[in-house]
């Protein structure tokens, strides 16, 4: 259903997106299952540093007994070859900050591809998340393609534990 309703919101997306609107229906939808469990409370999405100066946004940011935890929603929707290096910089640089700077428990990312991206694209995706999550800066990454509505070596984020 949110697989469905994902390629719905993206359907009429192309270019450079300003906002994160066509990604609504997912942070809906993962705010829902973190909901699920009580022990989670949602906070503000602007998320201070160990050094009380640094801050970050965060698309959705929730606490429980073990710490803070944070996921990170991106969509690519157009020149994929000329964008995905600016992409993984910055799943990188999120990555490291969010254990180091800002001490975040866990940290997820979400990656739609809406352009139907060739595969020796998401791969440099794929090996940069690979060696994030084996350094313990990235603790799961999904890549949904809207094309097919499948994703791409990686397990789906339905099957996240909140």
């Amino acid at each position: 259903m949110i697989l469905q309703e994902l390629v719905l919101a993206c359907q009429n997306v192309s270019g450079q997106v300003k906002s994160d609107q066509h990604l609504s229906v997912l942070k809906e939808f993962l705010k829902d299952k973190i909901r699920e469990n009580p022990k989670n409370t949602f906070l503000k999405q602007r998320i201070v540093g160990k050094d009380g100066k640094c801050t970050k946004n965060f698309d959705i940011v929730w606490a429980d007994d073990y710490g803070m935890h944070a996921i990170e929603l991106k969509s690519m929707n157009g020149s994929a070859a000329k964008n995905i290096n600016n992409r993984i910089e910055e799943m990188v640089g999120q990555s490291f900050a969010s254990k180091v700077r800002y001490n975040l428990k866990t940290f997820k990312y979400i990656f739609i591809d809406n352009c139907e991206m060739k595969d020796l694209t998401k791969d440099k995706l794929l090996i940069q998340s690979e060696d994030l999550i084996s350094r313990g800066f990235l603790d799961d990454i999904s890549i949904f393609q809207t094309h097919d509505s499948k994703f791409y070596k990686t397990e789906s984020f339905e099957n996240w534990i909140f």
